[in-house]
């Protein structure tokens, strides 16, 4: 079995304003990055692109999300990786 996704990080963790997600990929793959409520919803879709084996960071705006416990999903192909994310205000 393939092995995509390397180290995934979200800092400030946690944030009031934004975050920045990092994270390695292994390989070439098709990625996507989603963000869900602590209740499973998904509250926004942040990226769907394919990627070249690299290091990435993306940095998130979380100014308009209420305070609480988030869960942000890095897919790459069929593989993802979740953290915890804390919004406090």
């Amino acid at each position: 079995m393939q092995t995509y996704i390397g180290n995934f990080e979200a800092y400030p963790n946690p944030t009031d304003k934004y975050v920045t997600f990092s994270y390695e990929l292994k390989q070439s793959a098709l990625v996507k990055l989603e963000l869900y409520d602590h209740m499973g919803n998904i509250i926004d879709k942040i990226f769907s692109e394919k990627q070249e084996k690299g290091n990435y960071k993306r940095v998130y705006n979380t100014y308009d999300l209420k305070e609480g416990l988030y869960y942000a999903v890095l897919w790459a192909e069929n593989e993802y990786k979740t953290i915890g994310l804390i919004i406090m205000h």
